[in-house]
């Protein structure tokens, strides 16, 4: 029998942990979510390093946001697996939204965590209960299904 697998995000903490949480539910990237991640599971990785500066600019532009921000940012684990989330659409202000209505792409665009150029949109945060150490890469990556998942 041969062991699945699973597609992959390395997020910079505190995002990564904010995303499996449910409270960021846009991923801000230069680039768009391939078409077949669209509807998909996507398993987000926590690495290493810790965006405090962007963080704290972030939590003084949207005072809303800081609490959830300072929260999270207490016990951010790194260089493992943190949970997953099912890609639902990416918007954009320059290009047509992908899998998402116009409605929703108008959602996303306000959204307090869109900053562009493309916003995955992000539903069904889901948190494992104990992270899984594991090496991240850049870019959307496979990686076999951990013991704990199967």
């Amino acid at each position: 029998m041969t062991a699945s697998r699973i597609p992959c995000l390395s997020l910079w903490q505190p995002w990564a942990s904010l995303v499996v949480q449910g409270h960021k539910r846009i991923e801000n990237r230069t680039w768009p979510p391939p078409a077949w991640i669209i509807g998909k599971q996507l398993w987000i990785h926590a690495a290493k390093r810790f965006d405090a500066a962007r963080s704290k600019a972030l939590a003084e532009e949207a005072p809303d946001l800081a609490e959830v921000i300072a929260e999270c940012s207490c016990d951010c684990p790194g260089g493992a697996l943190l949970g997953s989330v099912t890609v639902v659409g990416c918007a954009s202000w320059h290009q047509r939204p992908l899998g998402l209505t116009q409605e929703q792409d108008l959602d996303a665009t306000f959204d307090p965590w869109f900053c562009g150029p493309w916003g995955w949109v992000l539903t069904d945060a889901r948190v494992l209960e104990v992270p899984q150490a594991l090496r991240g890469r850049q870019g959307i990556w496979w990686e076999q299904t951990p013991e704990v998942l199967r």
